[in-house]
């Protein structure tokens, strides 16, 4: 998914982009990305959810 969000320092709006990787049956990855203002993109967040047996 992508999109934009307001950034709560600056008070400006911004690009994100997010990814939903079904590891195995048991696992999900979300990882969040962001524009930085040089126009670059990196990872600025990563969540693993792993199922509880």
């Amino acid at each position: 998914m992508s999109g934009e969000s307001m950034d709560p320092m600056t008070k400006k709006m911004k690009k994100v982009r997010e990814t939903w990787t079904m590891v195995d049956n048991d696992t999900q990855k979300m990882e969040m990305f962001e524009t930085a203002p040089d126009g670059k993109e990196y990872k600025s967040m990563e969540i693993v959810m792993r199922r509880k047996k």
